[in-house]
């Protein structure tokens, strides 16, 4: 039984680690109102502690069952309620003191998955009026490259055909841009 127990409190031990190991992880995030990295590292530390002092002292009193049995569930119940203070007693709190109700869950909601897509979004507005404004400069030196090439063939030949050509060439050039 004592390897069984060795074994569940190794994997429970591992389980707190890989959550301290996330919200350290996850603290580099500057949302507000996703940033809980101090309140989960808080309440996962709060969780080891009473975890270590728990089950020692279930052990110690595994010959009188009922009361191991009471002490364990009390630990549980305690550190349930620390667990919901610690990550939503200063949520509340935001809430009540910016008065940010519905509106503010209405746009949590919208840009948690798209905090990214609206970085995405701006870069693509911002490209697509560099695109814009690139387009009208090559439309511009197209119409100076036909002016000039027009002005050209026009003083080198006074020939009505050669003008013809040059024009309708400049107009494949425009029609290319």
């Amino acid at each position: 039984m004592n390897t069984w127990l060795g074994v569940v409190y190794g994997y429970k031990g591992l389980l707190l680690l890989l959550g301290i190991f996330l919200a350290y992880e996850t603290k580099s995030i500057s949302t507000e109102k996703i940033n809980d990295h101090r309140a989960v590292g808080m309440a996962i530390y709060n969780v080891s502690v009473l975890c270590m002092i728990t089950a020692p002292v279930t052990m110690i009193l595994s010959s009188q069952q009922d009361a191991s049995f009471a002490f364990a569930s009390l630990a549980i119940v305690f550190s349930v309620y620390i667990t919901l203070v610690v990550l939503f007693v200063p949520k509340m709190r935001r809430l009540i003191t910016r008065g940010e109700w519905q509106s503010d869950t209405q746009e949590t909601m919208k840009t948690q998955g798209s905090s990214t897509n609206n970085n995405d979004e701006e870069k693509s507005r911002q490209l697509e009026r560099e695109n814009k404004e690139l387009q009208k400069i090559i439309q511009e030196l197209c119409y100076a490259v036909m002016w000039l090439r027009c002005t050209i063939g026009t003083s080198l030949s006074t020939d009505s055909r050669q003008f013809l050509r040059t024009y309708s060439f400049f107009v494949s050039i425009v029609l290319q841009c």
